[in-house]
């Protein structure tokens, strides 16, 4: 069984990173089978394996070097939207973006699949 294109392999991250939730994992394009989808995070990024069940075909995924860091204004509405609890999507390809909240009251925000960051002060509600 052929391995999965760069495109394809790109394609699968990018609707994990955008779905439901884990209920909503992508399915093999050769098999229809649903992947098993792990992360591993890295100090500066993630590392996600991805494995079909059904063909065993599999392959592992790092996201590009971020070409630059979140702007003020997106910062702004992400920590508005997490003292609200609500999700925040990444503007530039429509991925969650992972937040991370520190006992100073700043909060890290990193899209897992441009590899954006920034950090800011948490909004109050």
């Amino acid at each position: 069984m052929p391995g999965y294109s760069r495109a394809e392999k790109n394609e699968i991250v990018r609707e994990f990173f955008s779905g439901a939730g884990p209920e909503d994992l992508p399915v093999c394009g050769h098999c229809g089978e649903e992947f098993e989808i792990r992360m591993e995070y890295l100090k500066e990024s993630v590392l996600v394996r991805v494995d079909c069940p059904g063909c065993a075909n599999g392959f592992s995924w790092r996201p590009p070097a971020a070409t630059s860091d979140w702007q003020a204004l997106h910062l702004q509405y992400f920590s508005e939207r997490a003292s609200d609890d609500r999700p925040i999507r990444c503007p530039y390809d429509d991925s969650y973006v992972l937040s991370t909240e520190f006992s100073d009251g700043s909060m890290e925000f990193r899209c897992p699949y441009c590899n954006r960051k920034g950090r800011a002060q948490k909004a109050s509600s």
